[in-house]
């Protein structure tokens, strides 16, 4: 096998920040593939790596990356292979109290194409903590009134 192409290196990131607006993970990571290569002149094959860039966790805080491989195909003939590749990388960020997860997906292949499917997304705890307040707020609205009620009726003595 020779002719390989000079890798390309593309390299994606997602921030996770907990319920009191706080960062507590950047995790970046870059998606390297070489290309390109043939055997005796016919074909485009491919080699793929995931390595993580750059880590910075809150203490008390674990993280998970981990890259699947979906799926492998020829997406040319027989005579001409064109190597083809899907693959998901999943990112979990979890404490004792909470685990955020996310994932990106993409499509490769032998002639150094990469389509990005889904990135990963950054996770936002405060905006799922202000939705759960204002449905606990709802929730404990008419509790409130019925308890008020209660109370000005015990104590104005009726």
């Amino acid at each position: 096998m020779s002719g390989w192409k000079d890798p390309k290196i593309t390299e994606q990131r997602f921030h996770v920040k907990n319920a009191y607006g706080i960062w507590v993970a950047d995790v970046g990571y870059k998606i390297i593939h070489q290309y390109g290569a043939g055997v005796d002149g016919k074909g485009k094959y491919l080699k793929v790596m995931f390595v993580p860039s750059e880590v910075r966790m809150l203490w008390g805080w674990d993280l998970d990356l981990t890259a699947r491989v979906d799926a492998v195909s020829n997406l040319g003939t027989k005579e001409n292979p064109l190597a083809g590749m899907v693959v998901t990388v999943q990112g979990r960020v979890r404490s004792p109290a909470v685990d955020y997860q996310t994932s990106g997906t993409y499509i490769l292949k032998g002639d150094g194409s990469l389509q990005i499917v889904n990135r990963p997304k950054n996770l936002d705890a405060t905006e799922d903590a202000v939705r759960n307040i204002g449905k606990l707020k709802e929730r404990l609205q008419p509790l409130v009134g019925r308890a008020g009620e209660e109370a000005r009726r015990l104590f104005s003595g009726r």
